[in-house]
């Protein structure tokens, strides 16, 4: 009997011992450190802001870039030395930032050079061309940038070179230009519409054959 009053004497003393134990704080970042933290990261973030605003003026001189590295490009089409990707056509190169847009700045490109070939081509292969990437006046479809124009050597590009004729509807052997695509007869100079069905009349290629 003895023996169990003992023990439970003990047990209460050591229950109550561990209650009495006062709990380990938990750690907490003062105020200071926080706002150490949070200048270090600005401070980051500054300077990674910077490095990508120098690295954009820098590539919007070139008229071909990198996609990758925007400082890294040239004149002329090539590859990149950091990365080995091909350069890509910088459009930018050719904007303008001028107030006055009927101002032309310095250095602009004419959208024919001297030898009468055009700075944007249209893809299909239809004649003309202009000075951007519009659209082509015959098939709609988004000129893209011909390097030919670049590879006159010794020519000095001037905006007063006039473009060829337009081609007429139909050719010496009395075939359209455009066509009906149901195949009704007739057809015209360009991507206008049937007139027995409405459709779309599309770009005949036997007309240059």
């Amino acid at each position: 009997m003895m023996k169990n009053v003992l023990i439970f004497i003990c047990t209460i003393i050591l229950l109550s011992s561990c209650d009495n134990t006062p709990e380990r704080p938990e750690p907490v970042m003062t105020q200071a450190q926080h706002d150490k933290v949070n200048q270090e990261t600005a401070v980051i973030q500054a300077q990674k802001a910077a490095q990508a605003a120098q690295a954009t003026s820098m590539g919007v001189g070139l008229h071909y870039s990198c996609p990758n590295h925007p400082a890294s490009g040239g004149d002329t089409q090539g590859t990149c030395s950091i990365c080995g990707n091909a350069f890509v056509h910088n459009q930018a190169y050719h904007n303008t930032t001028t107030a006055d847009a009927t101002a032309t700045p310095p250095g602009a490109e004419p959208p024919i050079n001297a030898s009468g070939v055009y700075h944007y081509t249209c893809p299909n292969g239809h004649s003309g061309g202009s000075g951007s990437a519009d659209s082509c006046g015959e098939c709609g479809a988004t000129r893209v940038h011909n390097q030919a124009y670049h590879d006159t050597s010794g020519a000095s590009p001037t905006a007063a070179a006039t473009p060829p004729a337009a081609e007429p509807p139909i050719n010496a052997a009395g075939v359209y230009h455009y066509t009906c695509p149901n195949g009704h007869s007739g057809g015209s100079g360009s991507a206008d519409s049937c007139g027995e069905c409405g459709a779309t009349r599309v770009h005949n290629q036997a007309y240059h054959n």
